[in-house]
């Protein structure tokens, strides 16, 4: 950015100074060396989204029957949003309650065909002992008794899944009442009253809550600034509209992976707001600035002064001396922001310099 700034400078000098060469007139403005306090950010531009934005969806198919919120409305937690047609869950719940209801007689009349069993057993081992039965009665006795315990618990295996099938069924019906998962405002409805959704493939969303209390900036900060922004630092925005104000947060979230726009690779960062009144909007278009960093009472430089840089990192300047003389001077700079530059050394408070830097400065050394 201080590049930019100092390309646009040097280019507004040379306009000058070509005019000033078929026309001449009075030498560059200078300005004083003063202490200030001075600030460096990065802007960009961000969208508005609420911190907290569900999608409710049908987790079963039917058609509308009713919509009980419109757009806009603010709902609770557990309100009902929409119902569903409930026939045909009903139906499904019915069908599997009597498929239940028929395991259970079937499982009652094994047990009384066990019970029977176990008696005729009983009678075989009481004939056995007084040697008045077969070995081979015995052991069909023993066989039958084996044999319809185990038909018993194949019998109460399939009540367990007829249960879990109940259970499903009886979920499918609750879930045509559909149901405000947060407190939230009503900002999208997908669905019309007679509409048919299915849910077999994808849940198909019907509409959409969100929380407008809070709002997160969302903002694209390219690479060549993002190593100057972390997490904690203070940023800001404002709108679009005339006069808005400025809003304040903290920066959350710097997101790792980039997006790529145009070749150009940009940064995700994330601050909150808070939006009393809810005078904010959802997916608003806002104008950030990041505060990366700020010194106070230090000696300033006026940016346009800021001259050649050389291989040390220092920029030349020239200074305007006793009786109008001008002397280059190389200085090591700071913080900027859009007007002026930290001096770290080589000028003094009190000392001018000229508002355009030399187009054609000397070897450097």
């Amino acid at each position: 950015m201080l590049a930019l700034a100092l390309a646009a400078a040097l280019g507004g000098f040379l306009f000058l100074r070509g005019r000033q060469a078929s026309n001449p007139g009075p030498q560059a403005p200078t300005e004083e060396i003063r202490i200030s306090d001075i600030a460096s950010h990065v802007d960009a531009a961000g969208t508005l989204r609420p911190r907290l934005n569900v999608d409710v969806g049908a987790q079963v198919s039917g058609q509308v029957r009713q919509l009980h919120v419109a757009l806009g409305d603010t709902v609770r937690a557990g309100q009902l949003l929409v119902s569903l047609d409930p026939d045909m869950a009903t139906a499904d719940l019915r069908n599997a309650e009597a498929r239940l209801t028929q395991q259970d007689a079937e499982l009652q009349a094994k047990d009384i065909a066990i019970a029977a069993a176990n008696r005729a057993l009983i009678r075989q081992r009481s004939m056995h002992a007084a040697h008045a039965t077969s070995e081979a009665d015995l052991d069909t006795a023993q066989s039958a008794v084996a044999r319809l315990r185990a038909e018993r618990l194949g019998l109460q295996a399939n009540r367990l899944q007829l249960q879990a099938e109940l259970e499903k069924r009886r979920l499918a019906l609750a879930y045509t009442s559909i149901q405000a998962p947060i407190d939230g405002e009503v900002t999208r409805i997908a669905v019309e009253k007679g509409q048919t959704v299915l849910a077999t493939q994808a849940t198909p969303v019907m509409l959409t809550l969100a929380q407008l209390d809070m709002l997160t900036v969302r903002t694209r900060v390219s690479e060549a600034d993002i190593q100057d922004v972390h997490t904690g630092q203070t940023a800001s925005f404002t709108s679009l509209a005339p006069g808005s104000p400025r809003h304040t947060g903290r920066i959350r979230l710097i997101e790792p992976t980039p997006e790529r726009v145009n070749d150009a690779l940009f940064y995700n960062v994330l601050f909150d707001v808070p939006n009393p009144g809810h005078t904010l909007l959802s997916d608003m278009t806002v104008q950030v600035r990041i505060a990366t960093a700020s010194a106070h009472g230090v000696l300033c430089a006026p940016l346009a002064a800021l001259g050649a840089r050389d291989d040390a990192g220092r920029y030349r300047v020239r200074v305007l001396g006793p009786q109008g003389a001008i002397r280059p001077r190389w200085i090591r700079v700071g913080l900027h922001d859009a007007a002026k530059v930290q001096v770290l050394d080589g000028l003094v408070a009190g000392e001018h310099v000229l508002l355009a830097p030399d187009p054609d400065p000397p070897p450097k050394g």
